[in-house]
């Protein structure tokens, strides 16, 4: 649920302008919508990547 608002939001909001306003989300939708889904996929793990990255430096700025 909270991801299909995120990226019906980032649509509706941005519009999806390729290299102006398309977000990660809207590009794996995007993506996955024309059937490229390793695309979407590589795009899926790069967004992993990033939310690992950001939570692992919060909890390391939090301990000290």
């Amino acid at each position: 649920g909270r991801i299909v608002a995120e990226v019906g939001v980032a649509m509706i909001v941005g519009g999806n302008i390729k290299y102006d306003t398309r977000t990660i989300t809207t590009a794996i939708s995007l993506e996955t919508n024309k059937g490229e889904f390793a695309s979407g996929i590589a795009l899926a793990l790069v967004l992993i990547l990033i939310a690992f990255c950001l939570n692992f430096i919060t909890h390391k700025l939090k301990r000290t």
